[in-house]
């Protein structure tokens, strides 16, 4: 196959890929509705660091390391799966606490900016199934004789495809039609989303058995 094809055919499989709902656009959305769009940001740059590391490691042999060392692929899924139920756990605390009483039209005051980022960055990384997908995905497409610069672009374009996505998704759900649907329903949809994350988690971990 040309290069463009090989560029083409990874990137539409990628973008297929992340907009299936995982544990990256619930933790986008969930940000973002919760903290404001600043903080959704923040979480869907992390994401985008990760998603960079995750295709770069893939491109220059992470998947010939898993197969040298099958104890540190299995680290990882025990490590990510605990990490996401953690996480889901703290939703669930979260939810529990009495709502807080703000002014109509406010969303809740919600750290941004460091935390938010390391929140993006841990929940991509922990989820050690990508490991797996980005992989299989190159191993697939993408011959060991591909130019360099073919990987370069492909590295950056899943960087660019992982913000343009998370990201549009942070802007949209900051909306007022949403912001006042999430005010309706907060608690709940914070619940939600801790059973969600801790089911991700126990998933990940089943996978290990």
């Amino acid at each position: 196959m040309e290069p463009w094809s090989i560029f083409a055919t990874v990137m539409a499989l990628y973008l297929l890929a992340a907009m299936t709902p995982g544990p990256n656009l619930l933790v986008t959305v969930q940000a973002s509705i919760s903290g404001g769009r600043g903080s959704g940001l923040s979480v869907v740059l992390g994401i985008v660091v990760a998603s960079v590391i995750w295709a770069a490691g893939s491109l220059l042999g992470l998947n010939l390391l898993f197969a040298l060392a099958p104890w540190l692929h299995g680290a990882m899924m025990i490590a990510g799966g605990a990490f996401l139920i953690w996480m889901g756990l703290n939703l669930l605390r979260s939810a529990w606490r009495p709502p807080v009483i703000r002014s109509d039209g406010d969303l809740p005051s919600r750290p941004s900016g460091w935390r938010g980022f390391r929140q993006g960055l841990l929940v991509n990384l922990a989820n050690a199934k990508s490991a797996a997908f980005y992989s299989s995905l190159f191993a697939v497409s993408v011959p060991p004789e591909a130019p360099g610069w073919l990987v370069a672009a492909l590295v950056g374009a899943v960087g660019l495809g992982a913000g343009g996505w998370y990201g549009s998704m942070a802007l949209l759900v900051t909306l007022p039609p949403m912001a006042r649907l999430y005010r309706r329903a907060e608690r709940g949809l914070t619940a939600l989303s801790g059973f969600v994350f801790m089911g991700f988690g126990v998933k990940l971990l089943a996978g290990r058995t």
